[in-house]
């Protein structure tokens, strides 16, 4: 794991300081992590994933069914990855699974109906 110090942070984001605290705030953007005590930054891991979650501009964005089944795939990577396997705690998150690409599949259809 990267961790991504403020500047770089801009830069990959196209977001200035003041939003990103915003953002951050306001639970739209990764949490910092404090690194020492003047200094924070950004798990790389988490940036980017936020970077393939955002809407694009028009013409070139990602929609939100896109975006559901990215979720979805990373919802089923963490599944496997439950240790120790609980079973509620794999249901229940396969349940949520289910109900994130059905709604990805209504989305679709939705975008397609209205030339999205």
């Amino acid at each position: 794991m990267e961790i991504l110090r403020e500047p770089e942070v801009e830069r990959r984001t196209g977001l200035s300081r003041s939003t990103l605290r915003r953002k951050e705030h306001n639970g739209t953007f990764p949490e910092r992590v404090q690194l020492g005590e003047n200094s924070v930054g950004w798990r790389s891991d988490e940036v980017e994933s936020w970077l393939q979650m955002r809407p694009r501009a028009s013409g070139n964005r990602t929609s939100i069914a896109d975006a559901l089944d990215g979720f979805s795939a990373e919802l089923s990577s963490i599944i496997r990855g439950v240790d120790p396997p609980e079973m509620v705690i794999q249901e229940a998150l396969a349940n949520l699974g289910k109900h994130i690409t059905t709604t990805a599949s209504t989305v679709r259809d939705y975008e397609a109906a209205s030339g999205d």
